[in-house]
């Protein structure tokens, strides 16, 4: 399963690697994943994520979920509340 720590350890070594389109993919195939889950899945969704390496991408999964958990209802997982960045920051 694509959990969020599964997810930032893929995001992490595409940016490394100088890969973002990939690290997009990954990101919106986990956010996927979370929509198709059922609620016994949602389980793997509630433990935090190591970072990405960056606060952008950290912010930007910690909202997928987030979004994700409002979508369905849910309360999100704690580790999803992130401060706003101090820039605006867009994927891609």
């Amino acid at each position: 399963m694509l959990t969020p720590a599964r997810t930032a350890e893929l995001i992490r070594g595409e940016l490394a690697a100088g890969n973002p389109d990939v690290a997009i993919r990954v990101a919106t195939e986990m956010a996927r994943r979370l929509q198709l889950a059922d609620d016994a899945d949602l389980s793997a969704f509630q433990s935090a994520p190591s970072s990405t390496g960056r606060p952008e991408w950290d912010t930007f999964l910690a909202t997928v979920v987030l979004w994700e958990s409002h979508e369905r209802g849910l309360k999100a997982p704690s580790w999803t509340d992130y401060a706003p960045l101090a820039s605006e920051w867009f994927v891609g």
